[in-house]
Order: structure tokens, then C-alpha cells, then sequence
């Protein structure tokens, strides 16, 4: 079993979009970052080893009491020895990360080459997953799937053009994600779209565009990549504000899928788009790529009827979704279901204080060392935390 060092890095697309590996990121998202350091212990295998900002030895001393499948999580200090490192496992990898990890000394050898970061971030590019769409519709029969993939544009003329013609869109930058780098427009761009929309050609020379559509769910397919070899990891569900996420879904695939056939849909059709995207992946991305991606999709209404989006966007890192599946298939009773919430609060002791407070009012149950009901932080939450990830099961 290998030592293996996990980090969450959440800044990952922003560090991706400027594509300098000496990138300082916002101090909201190193804040993220520090906050859920430890968060990697719940979806990570063999010896994991987290970065610790808050000393979490005894929150997790406590937690492996009632999750001996923890036994393998360890903290790592801030000034650490890699001599025992085997194995580097990231949210997902970008240049400024590589060269973060250089700068503390870990072995070169563990990370990735340059070539590996430079296909990585051309394979981010929005512009695969308008190619994937493409794929899907020419090869999926079904007349219940979104046939028009998004555009490609690198005018202002071609935008405004776009715009008339669909009336409510989204304008989404080719390198971003989790709510970032989109814009709704509905009618007529303001000045400050416009503005926005010019400064973004410039720093990233396109601009993807979509029709907004009626979304009923958000849903994903999770897969894992290993030189030239796919394996589909499972279904999440998953809420979001104005594409920012809210909260995943805790249940089993086939109760995931049992909801998605419940809008008419049958199960084959599901079934027919996996065998698709991995048939896709092996060739566009895997001999390329390895790690998790997620595939964004969501059901739509259109027409008084329910259809699908097979191709919001792809995701070349750990995901959220990802996170929840593995929670679900190891941390929670299979026949239980719950969400897993991200927030954020920027006063002091609030989430402190609501730890304490939902611990009293939701406390935990277990059998056989997974969660039946209760409420559970995922992160060790102290007066300065601002940002925390937990679980409500029921």
C-alpha cells in the first residue's frame, strides 16, 4: 500500500485560465483551500496523507473511532519530510500547482511533465465538450436528446448575432467551472456584459455560447481515467445556483437512476449515453489524461416535455459528484439517502456555532460503521472557519 499526499485545490480553474505556474490565487479561494484541507480523507484509498492548517490530529483520532475505514487517513505537517511520499493525489493538476510542489521539495519524479500539464489544459478547453455533444447526437437515436451543442465564437458581432436570435443565453469562458466565468444574458447585453465579454476575448481569445434552457435536474456520469483505459464510477445528482454548486445528492446509482427514469425516461437511453462517453473518452481524453472527470448534464423542459442536455461541460478533475458517490458507497447506509452541502460565511464563529448546534439537533447514528441518520462535518470546524463541506443523512 503506497503513501500517498492528497490535496484539495480548488483554485485549480483559475489557475488554469491563466496558465502561469507563478499564479497567486484570490485569498477567498486559499481560504477554501485551507479550510477543507483535510477533506481528501473521506474519498482517498491507501496510506493518505492531508495537509493540516488547523491541528485536526484529534478530530480525525476521533473520527477513525467511529470509521475504522479511516484507519489509513493521516495529517501532514506544514513543513513536511516527503522522504516516505510514494504517490501525489490532487483535486486536479495545473502548472502552479506542480511548481508549488516543487518549491517544498517533493521528489519531481511523483509529478506530472510538462507535456502531461499542456494537453490537461487544452483538454479543459470548453471547446471538447461542444466536440462531445457533436459526438453524441450524430451517434444516439434517441429524439429526447439536445441535438444543438453550444457555439464557438470569437466576435462581438457573432455574439450579439447569437443573442438575437435566442433571446436568453449563457456565455460561458472556455477555461472555468464551478459557477465561474458565466454570464446570463437575457434580451440585450448592458455595458457591463460588453465590457466583460471584450476583456475575457482578449485574455482567452473565444467565447462559448449556449441557450438557457428550463433545467428539473442536474445530473452527472463520473469516470475514471488510466492511460487508454475508462472505467464509469457512477451517476451524482447535484443542485446548483446560477451554476455555482449547492449541494450533491447521497444515494445509490440505482436509485439516482430510478429518479432520472421517473421524468419518462427509460433506462436504456441512460445506459446508451454512458456506452457513448466512454467510447469518447478512450479516444479524445484517456491516452492523454488520467484521473476522475465528471460529465455535466441536466433534464430539461421544453414543450410541456421533458428532454436531456448530454453535455453541459467535462470536468478534468475530482468532482464533487465523484466525492458524493464514493461517501454513499462507503461512509452511508445503503439504505439511508442524504446531501452534501458546501457554504460559505465570512463571520466569525458562525460556523462554529452551527456545527455545535446541528450536532445537538441531528446527532449521528451508525450501523455497522456507517451513517443511518445525523449530521456530520467533514472538516474539522473551528471559530475561523469560513468555509465547510458536511453531510445530513436520513
Amino acid at each position: 500500500m503506497k503513501n500517498k499526499l492528497c490535496i484539495f485545490n480548488p483554485e485549480h480553474d483559475l489557475a488554469l485560465a491563466c496558465d502561469d505556474e507563478n499564479f497567486n490565487a484570490p485569498q477567498s479561494a486559499k481560504k477554501f483551500a485551507q479550510d477543507l484541507s483535510v477533506f481528501p480523507i473521506w474519498f482517498s484509498n491507501d496510506n493518505c496523507f492531508v495537509f493540516d492548517y488547523f491541528n485536526s490530529e484529534n478530530w480525525l483520532s476521533e473520527l477513525k473511532t467511529k470509521f475504522p475505514q479511516l484507519a489509513n487517513s493521516n495529517i501532514i505537517s506544514l513543513s513536511p519530510d516527503f522522504s516516505k511520499i510514494q504517490k501525489v493525489e490532487v483535486w486536479a493538476w495545473n502548472k502552479t500547482l506542480k511548481k508549488q510542489l516543487q518549491d517544498f521539495g517533493l521528489n519531481n519524479i511523483l509529478l506530472p511533465n510538462s507535456e502531461k500539464l499542456k494537453k490537461t489544459r487544452e483538454l479543459s478547453h470548453r471547446s471538447l465538450a461542444i466536440k462531445l455533444h457533436d459526438f453524441l447526437s450524430k451517434n444516439h437515436v434517441c429524439d429526447k436528446i439536445l441535438k444543438i451543442s453550444a457555439t464557438e465564437l470569437t466576435k462581438i458581432i457573432e455574439i450579439e448575432t447569437f443573442l438575437n436570435k435566442n433571446k436568453e443565453i449563457v456565455v460561458k469562458l472556455p477555461w472555468s467551472g464551478s459557477g465561474k466565468g458565466l454570464q446570463w444574458i437575457k434580451n440585450k447585453m448592458s455595458h457591463s456584459h460588453l465590457g466583460w465579454i471584450k476583456n475575457n476575448l482578449e485574455k482567452q481569445k473565444s467565447i462559448i455560447l449556449e441557450k438557457q434552457y428550463s433545467v428539473v435536474q442536474n445530473f452527472a456520469m463520473e469516470f475514471l481515467c488510466k492511460e487508454n483505459y475508462v472505467e464509469f464510477c457512477g451517476y451524482s445528482l447535484f443542485e446548483t445556483e446560477k451554476g455555482r454548486f449547492q449541494y450533491s445528492e447521497l444515494m445509490s446509482d440505482v436509485k439516482i437512476l430510478s429518479k432520472l427514469c421517473n421524468f419518462s425516461f427509460e433506462e436504456e437511453i441512460f445506459l446508451e449515453i454512458q456506452k457513448l462517453l466512454i467510447k469518447f473518452i478512450k479516444k479524445e481524453i484517456s491516452p492523454y489524461y488520467s484521473g476522475i472527470l465528471g460529465i455535466d448534464m441536466f433534464l430539461y423542459l421544453e414543450n410541456s416535455e421533458i428532454k436531456i442536455h448530454p453535455c453541459v461541460e467535462i470536468n478534468l478533475r475530482t468532482t464533487m459528484g465523484y466525492v458524493a458517490r464514493v461517501l454513499f458507497d462507503k461512509f452511508i447506509d445503503n439504505n439511508s439517502t442524504g446531501k452534501m452541502f458546501v457554504e460559505h460565511n465570512a463571520k466569525q464563529t458562525y460556523f462554529y456555532n452551527e456545527d455545535l448546534k446541528q450536532q445537538q439537533e441531528k446527532p449521528l447514528v451508525l450501523k455497522n460503521n456507517k451513517i443511518k441518520s445525523g449530521y456530520l462535518s467533514l472538516i474539522n470546524i473551528l471559530p475561523e472557519t469560513a468555509y465547510r463541506i458536511y453531510i445530513e443523512v436520513s
